[in-house]
């Protein structure tokens, strides 16, 4: 039985049963399991593949089986999603193998039957082909995207069907890798020679890689001479316009990225207040600012929902990375799709986040609001509703948002989507 196909499931489960993060999950076992290079970059694409269309691959199933999805044990429908995407999108992978490994898996962790119904359906489908789409419009889009059918009408309603449709497409591509050069160490014009043919374009502090693989196994790394930042994201801190003395709060921290490029253009010069309502987020933060030799940041337990006391009308600077649906990060966390709630909301609490943590920011401060959504919801209404209740603040236009906001989508723009706002507080 392959290690790999074997490690792949186990991460599935995961994220079926507990609702774990597939970034996490990846990273984690093949550090304990120690898989590298091209096992880490099969064992990768075979699990994003399989989460990402998840829902097709469901649908192939309920077509060729006699027994409901529901009732099929998560380790058995995971090995049947497997087998089907390395049968209908792995092409270099021969589909007797996909086959005959699922069924191997099948033997180590069904019931006695499991064997012979994998090995069937898998031969079923195979000999049947693709399936045909359901009739109706928003059901043959969640089923053709693998999005939940409720987050489908979503999308539809807010941006009509067609845009609904290139936002979907676009959501299950597979993102570029985006690292920024830690220019307390090294420039990025030297980090991309250093990087020799893996780097293929340079924006600023940021590099996209060519393949990168597993980002923390390329020459660098360990030196703390980059850290992943994927794109438009790394202008949260730019907005900032920040220098070096400053006091910034960055009151949703984790697990750092951000947080760590407000110190390198601070020159790592000033005090930061990183905050982040889990204990063991904080410790993220404070391994990512050791490994980039970052000393000015200070981490600190903090419901951000709540007015931090200490920090009133202290901070020169203020970034709110605040928790959101993040569907604008499908592309790179396709798990969200699965893990996401219908009925879920986070307007509310980004209001809350929004009105404690602004009451830090002195006069003639920035304030920098972000999410990783694509929702109006969370976003432009989320600032409306604050700007009306508080006078003092006023919207400060950039270059890409000359409302002072701006939204990123994943087809339009070639990034992961994002909300980014900024605000100044009057003197």
């Amino acid at each position: 039985m392959d290690r790999i196909r074997q490690t792949a499931l186990l991460i599935l489960a995961d994220i079926d049963e507990k609702g774990s993060y597939i970034n996490l999950l990846i990273d984690e076992k093949c550090r304990k399991e120690k898989i590298t290079g091209r096992d880490a970059a099969f064992l990768s694409e075979l699990v994003r593949g399989t989460v990402r269309n998840r829902g097709y691959l469901d649908y192939i199933i309920s077509r060729y089986s006699k027994i409901k999805l529901k009732k099929i044990s998560v380790l058995i429908k995971n090995i049947l999603r497997m087998g089907l995407y390395q049968i209908f999108f792995m092409d270099k992978v021969p589909s007797s193998a996909a086959v005959n490994e699922s069924v191997a898996l099948s033997k180590r962790y069904g019931h006695a039957s499991a064997s012979g119904f994998v090995n069937a359906l898998l031969r079923s489908a195979l000999r049947g082909g693709e399936v045909e789409l359901p009739e109706d419009e928003a059901e043959a889009l969640s089923v053709k995207y693998s999005y939940p059918l409720w987050m489908t009408k979503r999308f539809i309603s807010d941006f009509g069907f067609e845009r609904a449709e290139s936002i979907m497409k676009a959501g299950n591509g597979k993102p570029e890798t985006v690292i920024r050069a830690n220019t307390l160490k090294i420039s990025a014009d030297a980090l991309f020679e250093r990087l020799n043919g893996n780097a293929i374009a340079k924006d600023g502090n940021m590099i996209t890689l060519r393949n990168s693989g597993s980002v923390s196994e390329i020459e660098g790394f360990d030196e703390g001479l980059f850290t992943v930042q994927a794109k438009p994201f790394e202008k949260t801190a730019e907005l900032l316009e920040l220098s070096p003395g400053m006091t910034v709060l960055d009151a949703c921290a984790a697990p750092g990225g951000k947080t760590t490029y407000i110190a390198q253009l601070m020159e790592d010069k000033g005090e930061i207040f990183a905050c982040d309502i889990y204990e063991h987020k904080l410790k993220l933060i404070e391994d990512a600012a050791e490994r980039l030799s970052v000393h000015i940041i200070r981490t600190h337990l903090h419901d951000a929902s709540k007015i931090n006391e200490e920090l009133l009308d202290r901070c020169d600077r203020v970034l709110l990375d605040v928790p959101c649906s993040g569907t604008g990060i499908i592309r790179r966390r396709p798990d969200i799709k699965w893990n996401r709630q219908e009925d879920e909301e986070f307007s509310d609490l980004q209001k809350k986040i929004l009105e404690a943590q602004a009451k830090c920011l002195k006069a003639g401060g920035i304030l920098v609001y972000s999410t990783c959504s694509i929702d109006k919801r969370e976003n432009e209404e989320v600032i409306k509703a604050f700007l009306k209740d508080n006078k003092e603040f006023k919207l400060m236009p950039f270059a890409d948002g000359d409302k002072g906001y701006k939204t990123w989508y994943p087809d339009s723009d070639g990034t992961d989507g994002a909300f980014i706002c900024r605000m100044k507080k009057d003197n």
